[in-house]
């Protein structure tokens, strides 16, 4: 079997201490504050494969067997809340939107998230990127321009397991 890229689904959270909490030991999927969301990576095959039969062995029924659809409008509405510093999204453009959607449909499959679910997600993932040095153009330097992230930069399945994975965290 051949793996062509990995989803990553939400693990749990890592407190002021260092200490790791599973999701289910939060109670809800909300974030509590001052803690990082970790997250693990699940290899995607290339090719497809046949479908087992579903165990629910974790209590999920009442989970959504279906991503739900991509609400982009809000998506864009989280990044310029967090972002402002970054270049506004003026236009539509197909390449963003498919990279959007790509990470909406890995986050909620793997997550089992539901549509609110996911868009706290995104507004974690956002915020997270906002308190980035070198993602919002806050580092200078004497020999060339300040990077400054925009969506579909984010969205690129590269840089967003980056971000996701805390690589541009200034700690």
């Amino acid at each position: 079997m051949n793996y062509a890229s990995y989803l990553m689904r939400p693990a749990g959270w890592l407190d002021d201490g260092g200490e790791f909490h599973y999701l289910h030991e939060a109670g809800d999927a909300s974030q509590p504050e001052g803690w990082q969301m970790l997250f693990t990576m699940h290899p995607v095959p290339t090719e497809p494969e046949e479908e087992a039969p579903s165990l629910d062995l974790f209590g999920d029924e009442d989970r959504p067997a279906r991503v739900p659809p991509c609400p982009m409008a809000k998506i864009i509405d989280l990044y310029h809340k967090h972002l402002p510093m970054c270049d506004r999204v003026m236009l539509q453009s197909a390449m963003r939107d498919q990279y959007t959607r790509s990470r909406w449909r890995e986050v909620c499959a793997q997550g089992k998230l539901t549509s609110t679910e996911g868009l706290k997600f995104f507004d974690t993932f956002f915020e997270s990127a906002s308190k980035s040095l070198f993602l919002t153009g806050r580092i200078v330097s004497k020999d060339r321009k300040s990077f400054k992230a925009d969506l579909l930069w984010l969205m690129k399945p590269t840089n967003f397991v980056k971000v996701c994975e805390g690589k541009y965290n200034n700690g």
